[in-house]
């Protein structure tokens, strides 16, 4: 495999989860670190008859576990995918499902019981319902890229690093 560009850790301590600018989000085991199953970040298997052998699938920018450990999420190209933790079944997005950010690139995400937020290149911090995806609110957090986001343990506030030497 190619490098780990983003990974999270289950909350069980038993998995962890990485992403790729390949476009692959893998599952290893974290006792033995043995690689449990590699799937295309576009939900496609080869086998699968809308799969084009030719087609590249998109960079993985994130990735993070529901904090429950239920679900784990990852995004590529600001559209946030949600798959099975166990064997990583991808559940696509809606053929009208529209990118979190239009203009911009997606760096990192955290998750609390409620609200799942997503650093942007462009410094914007967007937190939105967990459930639904929808957009709770917008912050102009930094001038530099957001590196990466925390969520204290009760969810009720949201820390943020940059490329512009804040946090």
């Amino acid at each position: 495999p190619r490098k780990v560009d983003t990974f999270a850790l289950s909350p069980d301590w038993k998995h962890i989860a990485g992403g790729s600018r390949d476009g692959y989000v893998r599952l290893w085991d974290l006792a033995s670190s043995t690689l449990l199953c590699c799937r295309r970040s576009d939900g496609y298997d080869v086998n699968e008859s809308e799969y084009d052998v030719r087609s590249t699938p998109p960079p993985v920018d994130a990735v993070a576990y529901a904090p429950n450990g239920s679900s784990l999420f990852f995004i590529c190209g600001c559209l946030v995918y949600e798959c099975n933790p166990g064997n990583l079944q991808i559940a696509r997005p809606k053929k009208n499902e529209r990118p979190l950010c239009d203009d911009d690139t997606a760096r990192c995400m955290a998750l609390s019981t409620e609200h799942m937020a997503v650093g942007l290149e462009r410094g914007k911090v967007l937190i939105l319902e967990s459930t639904s995806k929808t957009l709770f609110r917008g912050i102009g957090a930094h001038s530099g890229a957001v590196n990466a986001l925390s969520f204290s343990p009760d969810g009720s506030r949201l820390a943020s690093a940059s490329d512009d030497r804040s946090a």
